[in-house]
């Protein structure tokens, strides 16, 4: 994973049409199920940073974390929330004292049914450290927290192969231990997540590499893939930042490549008049199916390069060894300059590919948003037009202010733990959330501000191929 080689748009079509070639012309068809509040529960608290998780063979149960604000004005922390009946209703499903200080959730199943919950916390005093819990009945009852090492917008993954590592846990993130260090780092775990072996430094470390991080997917065969970016300090050869893919192909042990896959251009801006409205985060998924793209993968990141953020889209056909050019997937109509952030990805059963996205296409004040998903049918080569998600959205009141609070240089621990707020005030955090049940439904959980809290929200989507006779 040493060397990029960018297929050209022919390679790629030509591709397509191989794997498509003696096949039927499929009818696509896309529906979209109604939307389900999932913080029910928790009406008058400020959700944001959402993510998701789909038993592996039980379509009946999804797990949701979520970072939580209480309306009573306590600490900002984390929730878990469970479903039985395949995101028809939710329920609170970890919602303990442990969990308050806490933020980053990470959600994942084991090939065994085995949930898992793991978020980052923010102590009063002490060290900051992760904390993992565990549910062996798909998410009703949990135990822990087991804690190790602190990173920063951590993932979780569980292999689901049957190569030698099956059942291994895997999270990577940003090491931040010492402060003055941030690179992409993995930890793995043979016991479930009781203790954690690591953390697993690039060979290529050095000071000031992974600036963004996205999540890892393991193949079919048990390795190991990563996405994060790398910026390049002042004065470097390679200047500027690159979405990169990293993996590890004995079980956690090492990190063996650092493949560029595209440039970078971050999606959010850090001052200006589109400061704080577009996340960062690019999102992988595997085809982990037996059918004719096995093992292929699929990244989708936010990126400014034209000017405004819009979805970028690239695939690799020999497990992120190369990748082919990137593309944009947000169909937005010609002309429009709003921008286009949070995407997620999504693999299911059958192959499909699922990405939704926060869109603007209909806020001209660039400002709210709506949830949009378009799926592929072959692979990648092609998507179909996106369809709407959310049946509200986010939107926010004429003249407001585009102008985040200015952070204090002395804030007070509430402050601190509570700035989350206001910065994730115009793009609801970090993370959404795609996952696809065992059924091949893919389930869409996003932020928005229709009852006039920012809460959490789910839809069921069937993306499915009918054959013509």
């Amino acid at each position: 994973m040493t060397t990029k080689i960018a297929l050209s748009a022919v390679a790629l079509a030509a591709l397509a049409a191989a794997a498509t070639a003696g096949a039927q012309v499929p009818a696509p068809s896309i529906r979209v199920g109604p939307n389900v509040q999932v913080s029910a529960a928790h009406p008058g608290a400020t959700h944001y940073e959402v993510v998701v998780s789909a038993h592996p063979s039980d379509p009946s149960r999804l797990i949701a974390g979520s970072l939580i604000y209480p309306d009573s004005g306590g600490f900002a922390g984390t929730v878990v929330y469970g479903s039985s009946d395949g995101g028809a209703s939710w329920h609170t499903s970890v919602d303990l004292p442990v969990l308050d200080r806490t933020g980053d959730p990470a959600t994942a199943y084991g090939p065994d049914g085995t949930a898992y919950y793991v978020a980052s916390q923010i102590p009063v005093n002490g060290e900051r450290k992760l904390l993992l819990f565990r549910s062996a009945d798909g998410g009703a009852r949990w135990d822990g927290p087991y804690p190790f090492t602190y990173m920063d917008r951590e993932y979780i993954t569980v292999d689901a192969s049957h190569g030698p590592w099956r059942g291994r846990v895997y999270v990577n993130g940003t090491n931040r231990v010492p402060r003055t260090l941030s690179d992409f780092v993995l930890f793995s775990s043979s016991d479930s997540g009781k203790s954690f072996n690591g953390p697993v430094l690039r060979s290529e470390h050095r000071i000031v590499t992974a600036t963004v991080m996205g999540n890892s997917v393991v193949t079919t065969d048990g390795a190991v893939v990563g996405v994060y970016v790398e910026t390049q300090p002042p004065g470097a050869a390679r200047a500027g930042s690159a979405l990169h893919a990293i993996g590890s192909t004995d079980g956690g042990a090492t990190l063996i490549g650092d493949t560029a896959i595209d440039e970078y251009v971050a999606g959010g801006e850090r001052k200006g008049a589109n400061a704080g409205n577009a996340n960062a985060e690019p999102a992988l998924a595997i085809d982990g199916t037996t059918g004719r793209f096995k093992d292929r993968l699929y990244v989708v990141w936010p990126d400014r390069r034209s000017g405004h953020s819009a979805i970028r889209f690239a695939s690799s056909f020999d497990k992120g060894h190369t990748w082919s050019p990137s593309r944009v997937i947000s169909d937005t109509p010609s002309g429009d300059l709003t921008d286009q952030f949070m995407p997620e990805v999504a693999v299911n059963r059958g192959g499909v590919i699922g990405i939704i996205w926060y869109d603007r296409r209909d806020h001209p004040d660039n400002l709210g948003w709506d949830v949009r998903f378009a799926a592929s049918f072959d692979g990648g080569a092609t998507f179909r037009p996106s369809v709407k998600v959310s049946e509200r959205g986010a939107t926010f009141p004429p003249g407001t202010s585009r102008e985040l609070p200015p952070r204090s240089a002395n804030r007070t621990e509430r402050e601190q733990i509570n700035s989350g707020r206001d910065s994730f005030r115009f793009m609801g955090g970090d993370t959404a959330g795609l996952a696809a049940d065992a059924t091949g439904i893919f389930h869409a959980v996003w932020v928005d501000n229709h009852t006039g809290v920012p809460q959490v929200w789910s839809a069921a989507i069937t993306a499915a191929v009918q054959r013509t006779r």
